[in-house]
């Protein structure tokens, strides 16, 4: 049904002046969406796994280490926020008509570095976990660098913004 679909548009853009250009920003439109939608699908899952730390943590009366990690939840909270509902994706950029291939896959680089650090955030909740069995200064130093490389996340998150505007 998808070829077909996409067969008939593809005839249609040949009679409507246009339409090419229209039917392409919205593509861009919806890989952009999905991106972000997958990128915050994952950390809110990696979020459930702060919620079982926490909750590890409190049950074996370990609070003094609560803060941190909090603060590196509340971090990452912010950041699937943003991701959802990131403006940027379905203004300006996408209303371009014409985007030259080297100027899309600069963006397309950035997302992918985006996708890695979701990784490595992840790789650095894992680890959290892992220091549950550790010290309580273990434990803080893990957080920490985890509020860390969320702080950088979000950076990177404007830098993305930045990245749509000089491409437009």
């Amino acid at each position: 049904m998808a070829d077909e679909k996409k067969n008939f548009f593809e005839k249609l853009g040949i009679f409507i002046p246009g339409y090419k250009g229209y039917a392409e920003r919205e593509g861009r439109r919806e890989t952009d969406k999905l991106l972000r939608d997958k990128l915050a699908q994952t950390l809110s899952h990696e979020k459930n796994v702060l919620d079982e730390i926490m909750l590890t943590l409190t049950s074996s009366q370990r609070l003094s280490v609560l803060n941190e990690v909090d603060r590196a939840k509340k971090k990452l909270e912010k950041v699937v926020d943003r991701l959802k509902f990131a403006s940027y994706g379905a203004s300006g950029f996408f209303d371009v008509v014409q985007i030259k291939e080297g100027e899309l896959d600069k963006l397309y680089q950035f997302d992918l570095s985006l996708a890695e650090s979701v990784s490595q955030i992840g790789a650095d909740i894992e680890n959290t976990k892992k220091a549950l069995s550790k010290t309580d200064d273990e434990i803080k130093q893990t957080a920490n660098r985890l509020s860390d490389m969320l702080n950088e996340f979000n950076k990177k998150l404007d830098s993305r913004k930045q990245c749509i505007l000089e491409v437009k």
